[in-house]
C-alpha cells in the first residue's frame, strides 16, 4: 500500500515540484533505504559476502521495475504506448531515481539504456528461492484480493451460467470474455491510504 501511495504522489500533477508531495515521498523513501542500510548491514546474520544492504545496484534495478517494465507490461498487454509518452514516462522516474540517490551512472538518460541495465541487473540477480516464491504468491494472492476485474463483488454476484448448448461467452462492460457467460460485475476496492509514514525528510547528504 505505501509504494502504490508513493507511486500516485510522484505521478500527480506538480508531485515532484519543490513542495510536491512525490518530492516528499521519494525523500522519505531515501531516508528508509538509508535506515535500513545501516541497520541491516549491522546484523549477525547479514553475509558480508553480498556486500552492501540497498546498495547501488538494488536501487537501480528497483528503479528500472518502474520505468522499463511497466511499459513492457502495457506493451504485452496490447497498449500501444507512444514513444514519446514512454520516454517522458521514463524520464519521470530518472527524477526520482536522483532524488534516491541513484548514482548517474546507473540512472540511464534513455529507457533504451534503461532496459539494457535492466536485463543485466536481472541476468546477475535473478534466481529463485523459497523467499522470492512466498513473497511472489502474496503479491499475487493480493493483485486477486483487490484489483478490480479480478474478484466478484461479493454483493451482487453473477448469476449462474448460461449452460445451453451453442451460447457464447459474452463480453463483459471491461471487454474481458467471461467464460460464464455473464457479465462480470466487480469492484476496485483498493483505497490508498493517507496516512504518512517515515515523516521526517531527507535532505542533502543522505546516504
Amino acid at each position: 500500500m505505501e509504494t502504490s501511495q508513493f507511486v500516485v504522489d510522484v505521478l500527480d500533477d506538480g508531485g515532484l515540484e519543490p513542495q510536491g508531495r512525490g518530492l516528499r515521498s521519494a525523500q522519505k523513501i531515501r531516508l528508509l533505504h538509508a535506515t535500513m542500510r545501516y541497520h541491516v548491514g549491522r546484523q549477525d546474520d547479514w553475509n558480508r559476502a553480498w556486500g552492501l544492504p540497498v546498495n547501488q545496484e538494488d536501487l537501480a534495478g528497483t528503479l528500472m521495475s518502474f520505468s522499463v517494465v511497466i511499459p513492457r507490461g502495457l506493451g504485452r498487454l496490447g497498449v500501444d504506448l507512444p514513444t514519446e509518452d514512454r520516454d517522458a514516462f521514463f524520464h519521470v522516474w530518472r527524477v526520482v531515481g536522483h532524488v534516491l540517490g541513484v548514482d548517474d551512472q546507473l540512472n540511464p538518460p534513455s529507457f533504451d539504456d534503461g532496459a539494457e541495465l535492466f536485463d543485466a541487473v536481472l541476468r546477475r540477480q535473478q534466481k529463485s528461492s523459497d523467499a522470492g516464491i512466498a513473497l511472489t504468491k502474496a503479491v499475487l494472492d493480493f493483485i486477486r484480493e483487490v484489483l478490480p476485474g479480478l474478484r466478484r463483488n461479493r454483493a451482487h454476484p453473477d448469476p449462474a451460467p448460461d449452460r445451453r448448448p451453442g451460447r457464447r461467452p459474452r463480453q463483459g462492460p471491461t471487454g474481458r470474455l467471461h467464460q460464464d457467460g455473464a457479465p462480470g460485475r466487480v469492484r476496485a476496492e483498493l483505497r490508498l491510504r493517507e496516512d504518512r509514514r517515515y515523516n521526517a525528510p531527507c535532505g542533502e547528504g543522505c546516504e
